[in-house]
């Protein structure tokens, strides 16, 4: 396994990270090369570069291209280095000095190469595709590395830093299985509950399940409760309708906060109340913990339309633009 630093444009002025993460590339700019898959099987280093110095010289007509930048062999490597990715390689993507996000590979770079000529909302040209690009959460990924201090320019491979990337990757999968673990407990706990009713008034906040002020302890029976309201139904689209549950006969969903327990501590009231706990199927499910903020963004509008105002008897007031940055 590589660890590469990923330069994005800081001002986005010709690129941005949102980019990268909307198309799910792994990408660079240079449009002027055209497209490069007649080079993706050449073996030779030295072949690549002077083909790559050739169109360059080709499209600027008298200028020798090279000579627009210090190092000669400059853009080849970086064009090297994107097609070289190996599957399990893992890609920092910086900005100016900020690490926004990771994604690990998952075909060659080579094989999953596509040129893709710039457009109204496409900068980045040459594309290695299927990249899932998370962002990076300190809980999750632990301190992030420092990045130097000039920033970071095109692709290139970490020297002294790897063992830390691959320590934080460690440390995501590991905190992403917790959390799953976590759920399908609790999920466990809510088939197996006496549904209770609440009051519609503000409710006191439930004890903290740890120091870090992120876990709080849940009533299973308050979920029972939001499940049955719904029919076992998923409250997205009641067509989706998955298997009979063994432990309620009914169809098969889960229980989800709407406005998720880690925020509570922004909450004066508990968060823990029925209509704040939502029925979905398990595809509906994942699709707000694990997809992409553009593809979660329509679900939660349409929860978000349906709960609003039954949250309001419980003290439970946000806007729209507040849950989606919840969701990010």
């Amino acid at each position: 396994m590589e660890v590469y630093w990923l330069g994005i444009d800081k001002n986005g002025k010709h690129a941005s990270y949102e980019e990268l993460q909307r198309r799910n590339v792994i990408a660079q700019g240079w449009s002027e090369l055209g497209d490069l898959q007649d080079l993706t099987n050449v073996i030779d280093y030295n072949i690549f570069c002077r083909e790559i110095h050739k169109r360059g010289d080709q499209f600027h007509g008298n200028k020798n291209w090279r000579e627009c930048y210090k190092r000669p062999n400059y853009i080849p490597r970086i064009m090297w280095e994107l097609m070289h990715l190996q599957p399990g390689d893992l890609v920092v993507g910086v900005e100016g000095t900020t690490i926004r996000g990771i994604c690990q590979v998952i075909q060659k770079g080579a094989d999953a190469y596509k040129f893709d000529p710039p457009g109204e909302s496409r900068e980045y040209v040459h594309t290695i595709r299927f990249a899932n690009w998370i962002d990076w959460d300190d809980k999750a990924f632990g301190t992030p590395p420092n990045v130097a201090r000039q920033g970071v320019t095109g692709i290139t491979k970490f020297r002294k830093q790897r063992d830390s990337i691959v320590a934080a990757w460690q440390h995501f999968k590991a905190y992403s299985n917790e959390l799953e673990l976590q759920d399908t407990e609790y999920q466990i706990e809510v088939r197996n509950a006496e549904p209770e009713d609440v009051p519609p008034a503000p409710q006191e906040r439930p004890p903290s399940a740890d120091t870090t002020g992120k876990k709080w302890k849940t009533n299973p029976g308050r979920a029972k409760r939001a499940l049955q309201a719904a029919s076992y139904n998923c409250e997205i689209d009641s067509t989706h309708v998955t298997f009979t549950s063994y432990a309620t006969n009914k169809n098969y969903v889960e229980a989800h906060h709407l406005v998720p327990m880690a925020f509570q501590n922004d909450f004066q009231y508990s968060l823990d109340v029925p209509m704040n706990i939502v029925a979905l199927c398990p595809n509906c499910h994942r699709l707000l913990h694990h997809a992409k903020i553009s593809e979660k963004k329509k679900l939660l509008e349409f929860l978000f339309r349906k709960r609003e105002s039954e949250l309001e008897p419980f003290g439970i007031s946000l806007s729209m633009n507040r849950l989606i940055v919840v969701y990010q």
